[in-house]
């Protein structure tokens, strides 16, 4: 009653060692691409963070500027946010708590920027662009605002075109990432 087949052809029972080996080399192979694709896009996420950064800041300090027109020129500036920048030191007068003249007001701006620009005001210091250097250059009514940061990938702009941090040797100088801001600001 009961039917029984045989397969004579067919005496494999289970997969050999060297079916196994490659089966384990192929998934050892996959996962470690899909590693390194997440650590790619986790260098990725971090430069778009800091260019976007660096946009935000450079707007900030223009919009400083064109809330202190009288003061235009004392933001002139080719040093800040650099380890030893000098901008660091608190300045004479607390514009946050006491009333300033306009070119008190550009310092006491200069110094919050700064200060921003390396994350200072993070409580960790840990919210800023990695080791950045700005200038702000003021002729006459135009505002040049550069910012250079370090980066995890060679940039597609040459930094050694910018005046800004151009006389400070860098062994960082390939991955260093550059942007500037020009504007205008009127008289009111």
């Amino acid at each position: 009653m009961f039917l029984r087949l045989e397969f004579p052809y067919c005496n494999q029972a289970g997969a050999g060692l060297v079916e196994v080996l490659v089966a384990l080399v192929l998934v050892s192979m996959g996962a470690i691409a899909l590693g390194s694709t997440q650590i790619s896009a986790n260098y990725i996420g971090l430069e778009s963070m800091q260019r976007r950064l660096a946009v935000m800041l450079a707007s900030d300090l223009l919009e400083r500027m064109r809330g202190n027109r009288a003061a235009l020129q004392h933001y002139h500036r080719s040093d800040l946010g650099g380890e030893i920048a000098g901008d660091g030191d608190l300045p004479a007068r607390n514009c946050g708590a006491l009333p300033c003249d306009s070119s008190q007001l550009a310092r006491w701006d200069l110094y919050q920027w700064a200060q921003s620009l390396r994350g200072e005001f993070t409580g960790d210091a840990e919210g800023g662009l990695i080791k950045p250097l700005a200038c702000v250059t003021v002729a006459d009514r135009e505002v040049l605002i550069q910012i250079t940061w370090q980066g995890y990938r060679e940039s597609s702009v040459n930094v050694a075109d910018s005046t800004c941090g151009a006389e400070e040797p860098s062994a960082e100088g390939t991955i260093r990432h550059y942007l500037q801001l020009a504007s205008w600001v009127g008289e009111k």
